[in-house]
């Protein structure tokens, strides 16, 4: 291992690092990590290098490190970079790739957001071949997919092949922050994404290769808004007739009771030679099938509690290629309490439950039970393979499948078993933390007492989306934009964006401009000072938007007709009769709001004394009518008392 490159989008990204001793004894020292490192240790190491791309933001969606080449493959917001893993110093090709003429805007005027939402994000990164890589970006919500050269090992090439650039619906989402995961196997790309640009057909998606394209049915039984984690190809022995293809999700579940449906972590499965039926499921998936993915704790009551909602998955290759463990990282959905948990699984207990029963319900009005019934052969989710075919049957294809069993995959995507990991319980679990884990990679490595499983942990700080707020300054007029950094190590940097489309540039400061500990101070601000602010802070590599304030600059001149308008309509108006304007006019909040500036604060509090002061004298004139009431309540109570009766006094200031 040469070295760790943390590739870090935002300033609160922390890394954890968890050593466990050997499964078989993980019970007996559950949650006891025998060494943990954060991410500063790492730094203080000097075993980390940081990059923040080209172009003052990295917003990275996708990574391949490729062994063979020694380079690791990033996919950014409008780049892809190659950055050589065997030197000290970074020195990082890009490949600049925009979305194409005119989506940009097309992709704005359909509502999406021209920031974060409109521009090509590289959502895939797999190796094509030994000299290229397949990419597919969002496209600004148009996905385009190409090849990238890489050469032959040593030659240290990046560029785009132009001519190979085609359309990429299927091949990654529209969407560049949706859920999404692919697998590359034998030049076809086996994709879990929502297909279409509304995010409405969830779909799991064959494309390129020389077959025809397959996906599932559109059939709430199949996939009901899932959110794709990860895609793998594991086979089931030494024939590849029966390599199969795991996907791991979440959805809503079909099975779980009540109006709002529970959310259900899943591992599905299709055969990587599943061609569809003759009739039935044509170019539809035939060998679908599904089961719950269970990671819980056992309470003391009886009740478990369950992490539901997936986070990321690592499979731990072995020797044995058929029989990898997997590592799942889950979150809690609960309204109880926050908390992560990592689960180990054993492929023999997967393949157990896919051989077990389908899930069956008979009606509306019935609960779910295992199905009990005659099974058709071929075993729906079984593949074509040399079990399959016999002398009497030649089941070379799904498309020589019978009916009745297409019919059956189709209305029992579901298994009745769920998959539990190995001694039924979490070997991580961390509840109540500041911080959201992402990410998971393991390593496993031999020591002189027994083999560790090392856990990498990615982890989020909890935060608020930047501040975001509107300033407006007078022209010639000093003008302040605050910007506090949560930490005072963290370096801040200020950038500009003058147009929507325009690039950040970084703000130059001078003795006009000067940056402060508070935030930017304009000692004197002029129209060309107009623009979107971003104050970013970063520290230790990371990076995060603070502030995002809109600076609108007042031309002197319209302070002259705010306040000449304003004087024509009070001209020989006594200000007690100064009627109140409509709401929807708003004409004197905005030109407060607009006369920001020491030089004018005379006409500003003269202004404001012209607004309100109608308000001071009604308070006046009701204090005096309410004296006048209470004179004459006193004079009524005294002149209905009996005369031998000494009148109350009244006091003389009334």
């Amino acid at each position: 291992m040469k070295g760790l490159l943390c590739l870090t989008p935002t300033l609160s990204s922390l890394l954890l690092l968890f050593c466990l001793t050997d499964l078989q004894n993980v019970r007996a020292k559950m949650n006891i990590p025998r060494l943990r490192l954060s991410y500063k240790d790492l730094l203080a190491a000097n075993r980390s290098v940081m990059f923040f791309g080209h172009r003052s933001f990295l917003d990275f969606r996708s990574m391949f490190l490729d062994e063979y080449h020694d380079r690791l493959f990033i996919g950014a917001k409008d780049a892809l970079y190659s950055l050589q893993l065997d030197q000290t110093n970074i020195d990082a090709q890009e490949i600049y790739w925009p979305a194409l003429p005119g989506q940009e805007e097309e992709c704005a005027l359909k509502g999406k957001d021209p920031f974060s939402e409109c521009a090509n994000y590289v959502r895939v990164l797999h190796p094509y071949n030994r000299t290229h890589l397949l990419a597919c970006g969002t496209g600004a919500f148009q996905p385009i997919w190409a090849l990238i050269y890489v050469g032959h090992r040593g030659e240290h090439a990046f560029r785009m092949e132009v001519n190979s650039i085609q359309n990429g619906r299927g091949k990654c989402p529209h969407d560049p922050n949706r859920p999404f995961a692919s697998t590359f196997i034998g030049e076809e790309l086996y994709s879990g994404l929502t297909a279409d640009f509304l995010g409405r057909d969830p779909v799991i998606f064959r494309s390129l290769g020389s077959r025809s394209a397959m996906r599932t049915e559109l059939d709430q039984r199949m996939l009901q808004d899932p959110k794709f984690v990860a895609a793998h190809l594991i086979p089931d022995n030494v024939d590849r007739d029966n390599d199969k293809v795991y996907f791991f999700f979440t959805e809503k579940a079909m099975e779980s009771e009540g109006k709002v449906r529970a959310i259900y972590s899943r591992i599905g499965r299709i055969c990587a030679n599943d061609a569809g039926g003759q009739r039935a499921l044509v170019n539809k998936w035939s060998t679908f099938v599904k089961a719950r993915l269970i990671c819980s704790v056992p309470g003391p009551d009886g009740i478990d509690t369950y992490f539901d909602e997936l986070e990321d998955v690592f499979l731990l290759r072995t020797k044995d290629e058929k029989n990898p463990e997997i590592y799942a990282l889950f979150s809690t959905i609960s309204n109880v309490f926050q908390g992560y948990a990592v689960c180990v699984y054993h492929m023999a207990d997967i393949r157990e439950v896919f051989n077990g029963p389908y899930a069956h319900k008979e009606g509306p009005d019935y609960q779910w039970t295992a199905y009990e019934g005659k099974v058709p052969y071929p075993r729906p989710g079984s593949c074509p393979s040399k079990i399959t075919t016999q002398p009497s049957r030649l089941y070379t294809s799904t498309k020589n499948y019978p009916d009745d069993v297409l019919h059956f995959a189709r209305s029992h995507p579901l298994m009745f078993q769920s998959v539990f990991p190995i001694n039924q319980h979490p070997v991580l679990i961390k509840t109540n933390v500041q911080y959201k884990m992402t990410q998971i990679v393991v390593d496993r490595v031999e020591a002189e007492d027994s083999q560790y499983d090392v856990m990498f942990i990615g982890t989020v700080e909890e935060f608020d989306s930047a501040e975001e707020r509107v300033v407006y300054g007078t022209e010639h007029n000093s003008t302040f934009l605050e910007c506090i950094p949560k930490s005072l190590q963290a370096t801040v940097k200020w950038f500009i964006q003058r147009a929507v489309d325009d690039m950040k540039d970084e703000v130059k400061t001078d003795d006009r401009i000067i940056k402060t500990e508070h935030g930017l101070l304009f000692r004197k601000i002029y129209r060309m000072d107009e623009g979107t602010y971003y104050c970013k802070t970063m520290e230790h590599g990371f990076t995060q938007t603070v502030s995002k304030i809109s600076l609108e600059v007042i031309e002197s001149g319209q302070l002259d007709e705010i306040f000449g308008r304003d004087d024509e309509e009070h001209t020989n108006r006594p200000c007690v009769t100064q009627p109140r304007r409509l709401h929807s006019q708003k004409p004197w909040f905005k030109d407060i709001m607009q006369l920001i500036g020491y030089s004018n604060l005379h006409r500003v509090e003269e202004y404001c004394e012209r607004v309100w002061c109608n308000e001071k004298q009604r308070k006046k004139r009701k204090m005096m009518v309410n004296k006048w009431k209470y004179v004459g309540e006193v004079g009524r109570r005294a002149k209905s008392k009996p005369r031998n009766r000494t009148p109350r006094h009244i006091p003389a200031d009334t």
